[in-house]
């Protein structure tokens, strides 16, 4: 984006107010805002909000990322995710004007777009799907942020993590999360990221499964029991991952109250369990 030095990039993370999210972002480009009820009622106010920006600066390009938060984040509330939506395809809907929308989301999210025929109509031909990374272009997605913040990783260290990756689904997750889990016991004097840090965490794998200890010990009880359920429902009899259709994992279980599907929102925000929709209908599968 940088290199667009023609365009305002504004970045929108969509957070469990989506639409409070949007009332901060016209307070910080226009110097006043719009009451959260003022923009469900009327959508169009925040495309030409934006537009009477844009008049006066440059082209605006807002980047909403990640916009798999907007599904996970707001569970059931289907209202608020219409809502912000309606008030971003408002500000996208005139090709000729001076915005752009940029929307950032998983592979393992897009099935979830269908909620919404206004959303699928927008976004018409200018899906693009990135493809997965190889292992060299692991290896820079590594070092190149820790370089532009003065850090690198120990030498081999990224080769190793990208090498423990290279045949896994779904693998930039992953990667993420084990570059989080180093950069938080990065050493700071040397601005190293270490082999022995990454030791101690046990690699990618060992990584994982203390995060997945602190996710399920945080869930309350009620929830730890359907998680425990689900979780047993993704492996074989001979111990390895199984892929369930997701309507077939949701539809097994007796829940009246509707609380699995955001239980397994939140394990698949977690890095947990990953959506995949590569052939049509929506496959889950354990995450690593």
């Amino acid at each position: 984006l940088k290199q667009l030095g023609c365009w305002d990039a504004h970045y929108l993370r969509p957070g469990r107010a989506p639409l409070e999210s949007l009332v901060r972002l016209c307070e910080e480009l226009l110097g006043r805002s719009f009451s959260p009820n003022t923009l469900a009622r009327e959508p169009g106010i925040f495309g030409a909000a934006l537009r009477e920006r844009a008049r006066h600066d440059q082209r605006l390009l807002l980047v909403v990322d990640p916009f798999e938060e907007l599904y996970v984040q707001t569970g059931s509330d289907s209202a608020a995710r219409t809502a912000f939506l309606r008030c971003l395809i408002a500000a996208a809907d005139d090709e000729s004007s001076p915005i752009r929308v940029l929307l950032c989301m998983r592979a393992d999210f897009v099935h979830r777009t269908s909620e919404d025929p206004a959303l699928i109509e927008a976004l018409g031909g200018g899906l693009l799907f990135l493809a997965p990374l190889a292992r060299h272009d692991m290896v820079e997605a590594l070092e190149r942020p820790a370089e532009l913040v003065g850090y690198r990783f120990e030498e081999g260290l990224a080769e190793t993590m990208a090498s423990a990756l290279a045949l896994t689904s779904s693998a930039l997750p992953l990667l993420q999360f084990t570059a989080a889990e180093l950069w938080r016991d990065r050493d700071r004097d040397q601005r190293l990221l270490t082999l022995e840090a990454y030791e101690q965490l046990g690699g990618v794998g060992g990584a994982l499964a203390t995060h997945a200890d602190r996710v399920l010990s945080s869930l309350p009880s009620a929830a730890r029991d359907g998680a425990r359920r689900l979780l047993l429902k993704l492996v074989t009899p001979d111990r390895t991952r199984a892929i369930v259709d997701r309507s077939e994992l949701l539809d097994s279980e007796q829940d009246p109250e509707q609380t699995l599907e955001p239980l397994l929102d939140r394990l698949t925000e977690s890095r947990l369990l990953v959506v995949n929709s590569d052939s049509g209908a929506a496959t889950v599968e354990i995450a690593h």
